[in-house]
């Protein structure tokens, strides 16, 4: 009986793990100009710097996206990305805003948050 009881606890748990965790991927394919778009999921780090490099461990694709983005422009706010810096108003994504991402080439990249 005890050893019942515990096959059916460990399935409860598997189960639960299995509803309550949901993951969220986010594809992104950007052409050679401005791109309208948000980001509209959760990040341990909202920096620009942070997010939109290869540093993020969120972020999966097969080149460096940061230097292929010219600029980022929100309402009021504005970066580019210049000698391998960003450099302007926009300091974090929000993710309750739009933004118009200026790419110097078509891009494509995931980023998945759980």
């Amino acid at each position: 009986m005890k050893s019942s009881l515990n096959r059916y606890y460990l399935y409860v748990i598997i189960i639960s793990s299995f509803l309550f965790s949901e993951e969220y991927v986010y594809e992104y394919n950007l052409q050679e100009g401005a791109n309208l778009i948000s980001f509209p999921q959760n990040s341990n780090n909202y920096e620009i710097e942070y997010f939109l490099s290869s540093s993020n461990t969120s972020l999966f694709s097969n080149e460096t996206i940061d230097d292929k983005i010219q600029s980022i422009i929100s309402e009021g706010e504005l970066a580019f990305y210049e000698n391998g810096n960003w450099i302007g108003s926009l300091y974090e994504i929000d993710t309750k805003k739009g933004y118009w991402v200026i790419s110097q080439q078509d891009i494509s990249f995931v980023l998945s948050f759980s």
